[in-house]
């Protein structure tokens, strides 16, 4: 195998800025453009859709090996269809290193519940605990489209990056396990309505070999 090493959140994180930049209210007709055919490719197979490939596909490593490309290629095209479908209509970036995606369905279960309810008694919460006991990537993103929708509307992004990361972890035999863990331990860890702390867009893991 190939010594070196591909970073799959990094690799996400730039497709992100190409699409997007800094000023998403002002987007490029290219940009605007490569979102909506992104939002039209969310439901379709990984690698099928030719007016996507420039931005989900071109620059993958063929070191990888077939395996490895094919779960990475699947990790991207997920994590670039649902982030174009959170930024719809937004002017913010719903992309941010600062919270995950746990962190995020937590901020909005807060936001559902208000002061007379708990967290996990709301809509999203519901819809987060049937996610996490997926055992197929189709069933996981019947669930994961249902709570996007619902974070665009309370404009609360996540790490897109990390998510694409964890997408490959849970494709990946006999870790699927420490995804809905990770995913589980963010959402009650951040007991409060707050992102005040940076993370890393890495963890120990990160990097493909």
């Amino acid at each position: 195998m190939n010594g070196e090493k591909f970073d799959l959140a990094r690799f996400v994180n730039s497709r992100i800025y190409r699409l997007v930049g800094s000023q998403p209210g002002q987007l490029s007709p290219t940009g605007r453009a490569l979102l909506a055919q992104l939002r039209q490719a969310a439901n379709a197979e990984p690698g099928t859709v030719p007016a996507v490939w420039t931005i989900t596909t071109e620059g993958l490593p063929d070191y990888l090996g077939e395996v490895l490309y094919r779960r990475t290629e699947t990790a991207v095209h997920v994590a670039l269809t649902q982030f174009a479908l959170h930024q719809q209509s937004r002017r913010s970036v719903m992309h941010s290193t600062r919270q995950r995606f746990g962190t995020a369905v937590r901020r909005l279960a807060n936001k559902q519940a208000g002061h007379d309810q708990d967290p996990h008694e709301t809509p999203v919460y519901r819809r987060f605990s049937a996610m996490l006991n997926s055992t197929t990537l189709p069933a996981l993103l019947a669930h994961s489209r249902g709570i996007i929708p619902q974070l665009r509307d309370e404009e609360i992004p996540f790490d897109y990056g990390a998510y694409a990361q964890d997408i490959f972890w849970f494709l990946t035999p006999g870790r699927a396990t420490e995804v809905r863990r990770r995913w589980g331990r963010d959402f009650h860890r951040n007991t409060a309505d707050t992102a005040d702390t940076e993370i890393s867009t890495h963890d120990a893991e990160g990097a493909i070999q």
